[in-house]
């Protein structure tokens, strides 16, 4: 699957921040989307391997091992694939922590803080979701600030499906080992870079809604 990069906060968002709060929206988003990019990337590169092992599988080979040379090519652009895909659930997993509890702060009326987010692993936010990534919904009347609202609870919803099946399956400890990814990934079904898509949509749309509800001269929270 070819995975969205997150929208980062423009100019005139987020003024409201502290300085330190809003960088760190916009640094993690940035890495975020270096990942993304990479995986994509990957992705392609495991598709090259496939069409050439499929026109492999059509036609005579063109040398006596070439059936193992593009196995092992498919092998190893999948495995990479694999891996970027759980690195990107470990970048993903502290942004939407981090965002929510920014959010969480103003939502309370408080001026945000630089959250002590640590190291939350993947199976743990997916373990706790509930408690990591609450329901946030912004008190203000502004037409912009309700459509932000109803998308932060549109794919809240969709992230929160993803994450009910992935505990379903008992499969939240492929995502903690970068190193074992591949392994784990054919123990389960779905795509591995399913999960941390829909957690970087939700974080970035969060951190969309944050930006307009904070942008100077809001009087919500002047």
């Amino acid at each position: 699957m070819t995975v969205a990069t997150a929208a980062l906060l423009e100019a005139d968002m987020g003024g409201r921040l502290p300085s330190p709060v809003r960088q760190t929206l916009i640094g993690i988003g940035v890495h975020c989307n270096d990942t993304v990019l990479a995986l994509n990337s990957a992705e392609s590169a495991v598709l090259r391997a496939q069409a050439a092992r499929a026109a492999f599988d059509s036609g005579p080979a063109a040398f006596p091992w070439q059936a193992q040379a593009i196995n092992q090519w498919v092998t190893a652009a999948e495995a990479y694939r694999d891996r970027l895909a759980v690195a990107l659930a470990h970048c993903v997993v502290p942004y939407a922590v981090f965002v929510s509890r920014v959010a969480s702060d103003v939502v309370a009326g408080r001026t945000p803080a630089m959250p002590a987010v640590g190291e939350v692993l993947p199976s743990q936010l997916i373990a706790d979701g509930a408690r990591l990534l609450p329901v946030i919904t912004f008190q203000d009347e502004r037409e912009a600030v309700t459509v932000q609202n109803a998308e932060v609870a549109a794919v809240r919803v969709d992230l929160f499906d993803i994450i009910d099946d992935e505990r379903r399956a008992n499969s939240a400890s492929r995502y903690d080992d970068p190193l074992a990814a591949k392994r784990l990934a054919k123990d389960f079904p779905g795509d591995l870079a399913e999960f941390p898509a829909a957690l970087l949509t939700y974080a970035s749309t969060l951190a969309w809604a944050v930006g307009v509800y904070t942008k100077t001269g809001n009087p919500a929270v002047d």
